[in-house]
């Protein structure tokens, strides 16, 4: 497998759009143009760590996301405040569910839909409404975003700009950095 470079973050960008709080460490990745390579990278770094996930879908997609969760047996529970926030919160799933996952987790990545993955035990979300002016509001309607607790030993995981980047967050989760990063990754 060819490894990846994660970079260390110095100004966390990605907190306008991912709201995460007490992460003690924040690593970027460029991912590879093929899939294939980026699923196999995703699924080594994810198939025994990780233990929840957001997905922010659009309506359209729903009854199609339910019925494969339905199917095989994994368990999420939604959150939807407006007709354009929808959030699919998956938080029973088992190491048969998990390429599938990742799967899900990569396409709905690369059409820019917002996917987490999270890492050990204890992560606490809520979501927030953003404030927007009053035009912006009446426009675009009402707009959420999970905001993202981490607690000792978790992190999380988020792809950005089309697939193009990798994001790895932690709260020293040494674990997971020292023992799943540095088998596929090169950390600088």
């Amino acid at each position: 497998m060819e490894k990846i470079q994660f970079k260390k973050i110095k100004s966390p960008e990605f907190q306008k759009i991912h709201r995460i709080e007490d992460y003690t460490y924040a690593y970027d990745a460029d991912l590879f143009d093929d899939d294939s390579k980026n699923i196999e990278v995703l699924t080594t770094l994810f198939q025994v760590h990780a233990k929840k996930m957001i997905l922010h879908v659009g309506e359209y997609m729903r009854e199609d996301v339910e019925r494969e969760m339905q199917s095989r047996n994994i368990g999420y529970r939604l959150f939807y405040p407006s007709k354009k926030n929808l959030f699919i919160i998956v938080e029973s799933f088992t190491e048969e569910h998990i390429l599938y996952l990742i799967s899900l987790f990569y396409s709905l990545s690369v059409e820019n839909y917002l996917a987490i993955m999270f890492f050990g035990e204890g992560v606490s979300i809520e979501f927030e409404q953003l404030q927007r002016n009053k035009i912006s509001q009446v426009l675009l309607g009402e707009y959420w975003v999970p905001c993202c607790i981490l607690k000792k030993e978790t992190g999380c995981a988020f792809i950005r700009y089309d697939g193009a980047l990798l994001t790895v967050v932690g709260n020293d989760n040494d674990s997971f950095r020292d023992e799943v990063l540095r088998k596929v990754i090169i950390i600088n």
